[in-house]
């Protein structure tokens, strides 16, 4: 779970700078997994999940 926290704060910092070079190497991914999440979240939508459980699903 810390390792997790960890990857999750360095990619929110890696975000905030798209002038890093390792933004550059990684954004492809980044925005994989940002259209992969919101396929996710519209799936929970659509089988009537409120915006709370998604939220505490996803922690």
């Amino acid at each position: 779970m810390y390792k997790s926290a960890a990857i999750h704060q360095l990619l929110a910092q890696i975000t905030k700078h798209p002038e890093y070079l390792l933004y550059q190497f990684l954004s492809p991914l980044l925005l994989q997994n940002y259209n992969q999440s919101m396929l996710q979240t519209r799936e929970l939508v659509r089988q009537g999940r409120s915006i709370e459980q998604i939220k505490n699903n996803g922690s």
